[in-house]
């Protein structure tokens, strides 16, 4: 039985493979997500309550990023289903939750950091709704890795570190980003 140090280590491997699968075009956007969500399953590794660091708060970035996804996923099977309204607001209101722990991540991260080695701007969307919200960190130091969140709260750290650009730049992970699921 592997600890909870192996299983990072583990999910480390696996997170910088999949990610190199939808770049090279090997799996799309959905099976990116089903085949993460159902590695996480599998690697039984509860978010960190504690983040001490970097790959403790990717981890838990990356848990809470995927689980915010499928709880939309979820909500958008019976969005048109009136019998199913409680459903749809129980998966709206947990996908809302997951996105805050992301971005207690993120937060934290960046702490660890000290927000060095970070380039941060608004990134282009094809969705006129998301279009000025949602803005990319760039860790540069660090494989792969691009968070994405619309907290106004990272904005400011952001911005107070000077860290942030004030331009809308294509994402590095553009066709991510902008393709639909």
């Amino acid at each position: 039985m592997m600890n909870e140090k192996e299983k990072l280590k583990l999910f480390e491997t696996f997170r910088k493979e999949s990610i190199d699968l939808l770049e090279e075009s090997k799996v799309n956007k959905e099976t990116f997500l089903t085949n993460n969500l159902t590695f996480l399953d599998k690697l039984n590794l509860k978010p960190f309550t504690t983040i001490n660091t970097l790959n403790e708060a990717l981890y838990n970035y990356h848990y809470y990023n995927l689980s915010a996804k499928k709880s939309n996923l979820e909500a958008q099977k019976v969005i048109h289903n009136a019998k199913k309204k409680k459903i749809y607001v129980k998966c709206i209101n947990q996908r809302e939750n997951f996105y805050h722990l992301k971005d207690m991540a993120t937060l934290r991260l960046l702490e660890i950091l000290e927000y060095k080695n970070i380039d941060s701007y608004y990134i282009i969307l094809k969705s006129n709704r998301l279009k000025g919200e949602i803005f990319e960190i760039h860790i540069k130091n660090m494989d792969k890795a691009i968070l994405h969140s619309k907290s106004k709260l990272i904005l400011e750290n952001l911005k107070t570190h000077g860290v942030f650009i004030e331009e809308e730049r294509q994402s590095l992970i553009d066709s991510y980003v902008n393709k639909t699921y």
